[in-house]
């Protein structure tokens, strides 16, 4: 009877015990589940999940709805208005909808840092880049390179004429497809590439480089792993449950390291310190007289590889994917693409496209900037974070608070464009017919650390799009899928593949 007593107690405890741990832990899960979503000190915004934050419902959105992540942002800035927090993981994310909060906030220096890239984190040499860097070392990195990239010709008109060499390169690439359909990606990716490497690596490639297109597959593998503005890389509460794709962005991105590292190894072996032929050459002339100065630099091989990498994904993806957009475009509105023509012939009476035409071919300018804001290939821009505790929309933003700027949402802003999901490049052109660039087209971001390939890629899609719209016809492919005008998120805003067909004009 005693035992029977002693056992029925034990049990009776344990139960208790149970009972307690469960009443404990369901207190605590709706203690986080009502608790703000993000710090308190951020703009009112949307409920997460514990340890994951808002990211599930981006992806139910995504799954259920079809919604992109800059769709998701979209819909949230109408109920919480244009600046709302929320947390992605544990990170708290102060999310910019507007023209006026991301001009104040990016133009603040407390605003430009990058947050730590948890993918990466923890790995022996491996240098932060241009891309990933803070502080003096960004500063450093960012102020070499554009001087570099200056000095050889970036932002130059006389730098136009290696465009415009390349643009007709790719013509012949159409021209010898002749007028069957074809997927302008594997030709308009080296051809916009080719443009930044005779500086950056001194060498061009040929448009069917098989290293190069293995290259750029693992760039763009890591883009779909990452998704649009980087926020993944910068969560670590995440990693657990992303070990699978930990692994292989860290594949790819040694892959792709691996490549630079064997260039730039070549190039210090034949560097010749009278002659810098190209950009990796005078980055290894400025380490070497920094050493015998005995001056303490960031300019080391580690960062200048990943400077690389950096510079060979923007240089390439976001003006070819711009490029891909504006035949789409072109393809789905044959009216435009006619009076764009028409321009072009009654201006240029067949003589080669230059820079120097801009003035003369307004509309054809406005097709361009048409693509820039509708295609918006860069729709959250990249992740910036806050670099110490900053008063700023009325409230105090916690250092390490990462912001993303919703670029899609300034330029399909209907109080600032009439009909923003249409395709109207006459938006751009005033009672006279000439262009106005309003300040709110940002595809390129804004502040300090906005692209600092601007310049070049406005040049290059100019020339690029002048080129193939006096060479050829764009038209869609009979017996292949309709076109449509959806996209995928990766790295960049991409249009579903399509094929279309250039017939010569000549």
């Amino acid at each position: 009877m005693l035992l029977f007593d002693f056992m029925f107690s034990e049990t009776l405890n344990a139960s208790l015990v149970q009972s307690s741990l469960v009443c404990l832990a369901t207190f605590s899960a709706i203690i986080w589940w009502l608790r703000p979503s993000r710090s308190r000190s951020l703009p009112p915004g949307p409920r997460g999940w514990p340890i994951l934050g808002y990211l599930p419902n981006i992806k139910f959105s995504e799954w259920c709805n079809g919604y992109q992540t800059h769709d998701v942002m979209c819909k949230l800035a109408e109920k919480y208005g244009a600046v709302f927090g929320l947390k992605i993981g544990s990170k708290d994310v102060l999310v910019l909808n507007d023209y006026e909060s991301i001009k104040e906030a990016f133009h603040h220096t407390n605003m430009n840092d990058r947050p730590e890239n948890a993918m990466i984190k923890n790995i022996d040499n491996l240098g932060t880049g241009i891309l990933f860097s803070c502080g003096d070392k960004w500063k450093e990195i960012r102020k070499f390179t554009i001087t570099k990239l200056k000095s050889f010709g970036i932002g130059k008109r006389s730098f136009a004429e290696n465009i415009t060499i390349e643009a007709e390169c790719l013509n012949s690439e159409i021209a010898k497809i002749q007028g069957n359909p074809f997927y302008s990606r594997p030709l308009l990716e080296p051809a916009t590439l080719n443009v930044i490497s005779s500086i950056l690596l001194g060498q061009r490639f040929s448009y069917d480089d098989e290293e190069l297109h293995f290259i750029l597959d693992n760039l763009h593998r890591n883009g779909k792993v990452v998704g649009s503005g980087g926020a993944l890389l910068f969560v670590p509460s995440l990693q657990i449950f992303l070990k699978d794709k930990i692994k292989e962005y860290r594949h790819n991105l040694d892959v792709v390291l691996k490549y630079f590292r064997g260039i730039v190894s070549k190039h210090q072996e034949e560097f010749d310190p009278y002659i810098e032929k190209d950009y990796i050459d005078a980055y290894i002339s400025e380490m070497r007289h920094n050493k015998d100065k005995g001056k303490q630099s960031y300019l080391d091989v580690s960062n200048l590889v990943m400077t690389l990498g950096n510079l060979f994904a923007a240089g390439s993806f976001t003006t070819s994917e711009t490029l891909s957009w504006a035949i789409l475009y072109l393809t789905k509105h044959p009216e435009i693409q006619k009076r764009a023509q028409e321009e072009i012939d009654n201006v240029l009476n067949q003589n080669q496209p230059r820079l120097e035409d801009k003035p003369s071919l307004p509309y054809t300018w406005a097709v361009v900037l048409e693509t820039m804001r509708l295609a918006t290939v860069g729709p959250l821009g990249v992740t910036h974070a806050v670099a110490d505790d900053t008063r700023m929309f009325g409230c105090e933003i916690p250092k390490g608070t990462m912001i993303m700027p919703n670029l899609w949402n300034v330029h399909h802003d209907p109080a600032l464009w009439s009909e923003p999901n249409e395709f109207k490049p006459e938006r751009f052109l005033n009672e006279n017919g000439q262009v106005e660039e309003p300040p709110q087209l940002i595809p390129f971001g804004t502040g300090r650390r906005s692209c600092p390939g601007e310049q070049l890629g406005k040049m290059e899609l100019f020339i690029f799009i002048t080129h193939l719209l006096q060479k050829f016809n764009f038209k869609e492919a009979e017996g292949e899928s309709p076109l449509t005008l959806e996209g995928s998120l990766g790295l960049t805003w991409s249009p579903t593949p399509y094929h279309v067909c250039a017939h010569s004009r000549e």
